[in-house]
């Protein structure tokens, strides 16, 4: 074995793991020749697998299928409750119920790259005026929220390797932690 990397760290972790794991390791003659933070990006979904996984139909925005989605919200809450949550999470999707126009319109207000409706129920003509201002797409599927939100779950255990702006991000990563010098002589290579 040439070595380890540990990847996927949370920030809450990184002194933990470069003041407790590596030594361990270290004494124990496994070298680490890479320690990558966790980076919510490498985790993202595009709008497009999404609507593929989802089976759902595209109401607006089609351009917008590319848009990287990091992280989820579920929509089902009073609307002050959910600005508040919403404008704490960038970059994210909102699965809602097609009837609560309410709770689209203040995701729309916030960083939101993907609306999803459930139920099967068109959104009004403001929501999707203003998800077309915004280019934000509109995906509407025919199941309920609860099993709207177990597909997400089970994509999101996957790795979704795809896209150029992945791979360069991956290489940025890689570039600012990894060993490339420890790990070429444990293989034996030069540099």
């Amino acid at each position: 074995m040439a070595g380890v990397i540990i990847n996927n760290i949370p920030a809450k972790a990184t002194t933990y793991v470069k003041e407790l794991i590596v030594p361990f390791m270290t004494g124990k003659g496994i070298d680490v020749v890479a320690t990558v933070p966790s980076d919510p990006f490498m985790k993202a979904v595009r709008v497009k697998e999404l609507r593929d996984v989802l089976n759902a139909k595209i109401l607006c925005c089609e351009e917008g299928l590319d848009y990287y989605v990091e992280r989820f919200s579920i929509g089902a809450m009073d609307v002050d409750s959910a600005m508040k949550y919403f404008r704490k999470t960038p970059n994210k999707a909102v699965i809602t119920g097609g009837h609560w126009s309410d709770i689209q319109i203040a995701a729309l207000e916030t960083s939101t790259k993907c609306l999803i409706l459930t139920g099967d129920q068109n959104p009004s003509e403001v929501v999707v005026g203003k998800a077309m201002m915004d280019r934000v797409p509109i995906l509407l599927v025919r199941e309920d929220t609860l099993s709207t939100v177990e597909k997400v779950e089970n994509l999101l255990g996957r790795i979704h390797f795809g896209g150029e702006r992945k791979i360069e991000r991956a290489k940025e990563l890689l570039a600012a932690h990894l060993d490339y010098g420890l790990l070429c002589r444990k293989l034996g290579l030069s540099k």
